[in-house]
């Protein structure tokens, strides 16, 4: 069984890298948000493997990742957890900008703007007056799923 979890685990280095790419360390970001739950449950596997690592863009992930056979069983399940969890946000953040009239907000308002979330919520939020109604009504939902990426501070 921890062999599979550990395997899948990799997925959350680069659920990690996709989702959270602010340079702001995940330590820093609140401790309600997924990044900050996997730095509760892998505390002593970062603290032993990955001390001298760079906090942000994906790079504790990878160092875990770097280290899957010597994690605990519970750091391991949480970065599956993670990584699960991250791609059920990117899944309906990508709905929300999608199925809603905030494609056509994003093309006009966010030409140029890098196709990254956080980026992209940014420049929406920027031009919140003049967003469509569809877009202005599912901007809080976008959010709260940002946030709880820990791409957005809580």
């Amino acid at each position: 069984m921890k062999k599979s979890v550990v395997a899948l685990a990799a997925v959350a280095a680069g659920a990690f890298a996709v989702l959270v790419p602010s340079p702001e360390p995940v330590s820093a970001q609140g401790k309600g948000n997924i990044p900050g739950m996997v730095m509760q449950r892998c505390d002593k596997e970062i603290k032993q493997y990955c001390k001298d690592v760079q906090p942000g863009q994906g790079r504790l992930g990878a160092c875990l990742y770097s280290h899957s056979n010597k994690l605990s069983f519970d750091c391991a399940y949480s970065m599956y957890d993670a990584a699960d969890q991250l791609l059920d946000i990117r899944t309906a953040l990508d709905r929300l900008a999608n199925d809603t009239s905030c494609k056509s907000d994003i093309a006009q308002y966010c030409i140029g703007v890098a196709p990254v979330p956080d980026l992209i919520f940014l420049c929406l939020k920027k031009n919140f007056a003049t967003l469509t109604n569809g877009c202005r009504k599912v901007m809080p939902e976008a959010e709260t799923m940002l946030k709880r990426a820990g791409v957005l501070p809580n």
